[in-house]
């Protein structure tokens, strides 16, 4: 439902994030919102999503997009990874994505915790699609989110756009500490979650 109503209220929360130390925000792009049917584009909530970036720019934050998080469109199913007709759709999102917002953001990650999600939804129930312990589909699943990370990576669109990021859970580090992390692990960005 509308939760704490973050749609009609972004604005609010990014004029936080500059006076806490952040030089950027992860802004999901729900899937789910952008094409509530397939092939039907919301065309508003593109454009309600560019407000957003336009007004995160506007702070002189840099926006990196996530294109899938722990949700997905419903019409997608509960066993969106372990069926082979997703792929194209999620290659189409992608690219949607990328190509309306490319020259506001600084990239993309395609699964904000790919692992998670298989493990959440396959091995412990926790998340859709509320299994436990299908472990061959666990990895059936995951090869199929990693083929779909090497397509997206190999498309001209979506691949140059991509970025590697990690994500911190906690924030009792000193900032300093952040940065360090951030270049051992090897990512273009390290995200406060």
């Amino acid at each position: 439902d509308v939760a704490d109503d973050l749609w009609h209220h972004y604005e609010r929360v990014l004029d936080f994030v500059p006076g806490h130390g952040f030089g950027g925000i992860r802004l999901t792009i729900e899937w789910a919102r952008v094409e509530p049917r397939p092939g039907e584009v919301d065309h508003r909530v593109l454009e309600r999503y560019g407000e957003v970036i336009a007004y995160a720019r506007s702070l002189d934050l840099k926006i990196t997009l996530a294109l899938v998080d722990a949700v997905w469109p419903s019409w997608l199913g509960q066993e969106a990874w372990l069926l082979p007709w997703v792929v194209p759709h999620v290659l189409g999102h992608a690219q949607l994505i990328v190509s309306s917002f490319a020259n506001e953001t600084t990239g993309v990650v395609a699964f904000t915790q790919p692992r998670e999600l298989v493990t959440n939804g396959y091995l412990r129930a926790t998340a859709p699609p509320w299994r436990r312990g299908a472990r061959r589909d666990a990895a059936f699943a995951r090869a199929q989110i990693d083929g779909l990370l090497a397509a997206l990576g190999a498309d001209p669109v979506v691949g140059p756009r991509l970025v590697k990021s990690s994500a911190v859970m906690t924030l009792d580090v000193a900032p300093d500490d952040l940065v360090a992390a951030r270049h051992s692990l090897d990512v273009d960005e390290l995200y406060v979650r």
